[in-house]
């Protein structure tokens, strides 16, 4: 059985493992595993986090939204070449911006021969800060 301070202390491990897992999350890290890295280390792992640098996140600011308006729907594979879609060119700009797309995802549309790389479309405008 645990006593009164075993409690207060494994609460408090909880705790700070929540608060490394949320700092990790806001930095783009994975948060499951700095979670578990607190539980492990304690407070040292909440200062090595707060050290590190997040991955970038890009913001409109960083990537120009271009303003054509391209008729119908996109299909694009994947990271594991399953087919998705449909999607709005406005949903394909955002996956851009969140990483969920690179200029080397295919994407189809109505009227093409065949799936193109993103950076071979009229997304490519989107790409040039990229490039």
């Amino acid at each position: 059985m645990l006593t009164t301070e075993q409690t207060f202390g494994f609460i408090f491990l909880l705790l700070f493992a929540t608060l490394a897992a949320e700092l990790a999350a806001k930095k783009g890290l994975r948060w499951k595993a700095w979670f578990f890295w607190t539980l492990l280390f304690g407070p040292l792992a909440i200062v090595v986090l707060y050290l590190l640098r997040g991955k970038e996140q890009k913001t409109t600011k960083n990537l120009k939204f271009f303003s054509i308006e391209v008729e119908g729907l996109w299909f694009y594979l994947d990271e594991k070449s399953k087919q998705m879609g449909p999607v709005s060119s406005r949903k394909i700009q955002e996956m851009l911006q969140k990483d969920l797309l690179s200029k080397d995802s295919y994407i189809w549309s109505e009227g093409m021969k065949h799936w193109e790389r993103l950076q071979n479309t009229p997304f490519k405008n989107v790409l040039q800060d990229e490039m």
